[in-house]
């Protein structure tokens, strides 16, 4: 009767990443020309002038919030169905990101098909952090976006974007966006043997000297664990973020083959370059 008819079946989604885009508002002022801001895009499958107008909301949005707050620029803006995150890493140079929020499908006979959309579970502090992990980990293995554009043009920063950002943004667990909360702490490796640990010191040192001209910094990783490291704490925390997450994973070398075979002969690797230990071994290194 009644109960049958008001019966429903229900199915939640998980976050997920919507887009993810950077731009430099000082570009592209002539009329027509607005799509030269964009940097990079995500998916590039956005057609161009979709990808103007999502830049364009965005940068009318930040402008229109810095009258209310001069020295701090919009982080954040929930809508019903995806929240966004607005990140400012150096001068001229915004990162946003779009993901959409998780949405229950309902199904009734009286209603029919019903969406409900959860805006308040996706937490700001955290989309934001992850936003902030993704801009610094790209300067941590590229550089500055200044720096990039004084040697290599604009065009070089946004070929440097591409490789690194789309493997990244690929990887990126937005089913499990609490997991970006914990990425701030380093485990370190305790206990350790006295005798091991000097043996991996000299080890260290011995690397650093045989190639002194080449080799700036090092760290030691085993299994999920820092046991020593000569990086700044802040690159530290970032390079064991990327070590802690399936973004390791990722082939460099694979990519640079295929681009090489695509004809892009001065394809230069602005994503880690991941060697692989010996055959059956579990060891391996990652330069950048």
């Amino acid at each position: 009767g009644g109960g049958e008819q008001d019966m429903t079946t229900q199915q939640t989604t998980s976050p997920s990443l919507k887009y993810f885009f950077v731009f430099n508002p000082t570009y592209g002022q002539k009329e027509g020309r607005e799509h030269e801001k964009i940097l990079f895009f995500y998916p590039p499958s956005v057609e161009i002038g979709q990808q103007t107008n999502h830049v364009g909301l965005s940068e009318a949005l930040i402008y229109f919030t810095k009258t209310f707050s001069p020295n701090k620029p919009c982080e954040s803006v929930r809508r019903q169905k995806n929240t966004v995150s607005f990140f400012n890493p150096e001068p001229n140079i915004w990162a946003v990101m779009f993901v959409n929020n998780p949405r229950s499908t309902r199904v009734s006979k009286e209603e029919g098909t019903v969406y409900d959309y959860h805006e308040n579970e996706i937490d700001d502090t955290l989309l934001q952090s992850v936003v902030r992990h993704c801009c610094y980990t790209f300067r941590l293995f590229n550089g500055k976006a200044e720096e990039i554009i004084k040697k290599q043009g604009v065009e070089g920063l946004r070929s440097r974007l591409d490789c690194f950002l789309t493997p990244y943004l690929h990887y990126l667990p937005f089913d499990q966006l609490d997991i970006f909360s914990s990425l701030d702490g380093v485990q370190f490796f305790s206990p350790i043997d006295k005798n091991v640990y000097l043996r991996i010191q000299s080890f260290i040192n011995l690397t650093e000297d045989s190639f002194s001209n080449k080799l700036q910094y090092a760290a030691f990783i085993y299994g999920d664990s820092l046991v020593w490291s000569g990086l700044e704490q802040e690159d530290m925390v970032l390079l064991y973020a990327f070590f802690s997450s399936p973004l390791s994973r990722f082939d460099a070398q694979q990519q640079q083959q295929q681009q090489q075979q695509d004809g892009n002969s001065e394809y230069s690797a602005a994503f880690p370059t991941r060697i692989r230990g010996e055959k059956g071994g579990k060891g391996g290194y990652i330069t950048g």
